[in-house]
């Protein structure tokens, strides 16, 4: 939900497809017997749900939020970029963009 009069406001939640990002771009992780990362048929999917929106300094957004992983939730940061100005996709509906970035540790933790 975006709210234009007020970005605070505004509510996201996001779900990302696990294989799209299942390359981490580290060959060792994904030799055969290095394989640390669950199949995605177990863990199709990471959901993100937004919690606090807030306008840093610079102007941008902080947007603070609950991340599930393979099943587990933690609470994490993103900084955004944008929103973008509205406009409609060929099919007629409006559309805006965002950019968020984050570091997520890895490491597993009991």
């Amino acid at each position: 939900m975006h709210d234009e009069s007020d970005r605070t406001k505004s509510r996201i939640e996001a779900t990302i497809d696990a294989a799209s990002i299942e390359n981490t771009r580290i060959a060792a992780r994904h030799a055969p017997q290095e394989r640390r990362l669950p199949p995605c048929e177990k863990f199709p999917t990471l959901l993100f749900k937004s919690t606090d929106i807030q306008v840093a300094d610079d102007g941008e957004l902080k947007v603070q939020g609950d991340l599930t992983i393979r099943g587990v939730t933690r609470k994490v940061t993103f900084a955004v970029e944008g929103p973008t100005s509205p406009t409609k996709d060929p099919w007629g509906n409006i559309r805006i963009g965002i950019s968020a970035t984050t570091k997520i540790n890895r490491k597993i933790t009991a």
